[in-house]
């Protein structure tokens, strides 16, 4: 993403529900690059990272604005496959968050 990000009230009722993560650590993560293009198209990206707080993986749907649309655990995510591949990598960029 080329703007800061910022959440939205669904992103942020979603990570409320779905992680431990606060919505300044999904911010910084995202914002320092800890994470793992999946695909984009002219406005939306999709986002691998892993949380080391939930030792899970998640897919953020942001929009090229900037602002954080959703969350989802990787399990709800069908737009994708998700290789294991691609979840080492995501797992590496951010190790220590």
């Amino acid at each position: 993403m080329n703007q800061y990000s910022y959440i939205s009230k669904h992103c942020s009722e979603r990570l409320k529900e779905r992680s431990k993560l606060s919505n300044e650590k999904l911010i910084e993560i995202l914002d320092c690059g800890f994470y793992l293009k999946l695909w984009d198209d002219y406005e939306l990206e999709h986002i691998l990272m892993y949380s080391c707080v939930d030792k899970d993986y998640y897919v953020v749907v942001q929009h090229n604005s900037g602002l954080v649309i959703t969350i989802l655990n990787k399990n709800y995510y069908k737009d994708y496959v998700i290789s294991e591949h691609n979840l080492s990598v995501a797992k590496n960029q951010n190790t220590f968050i």
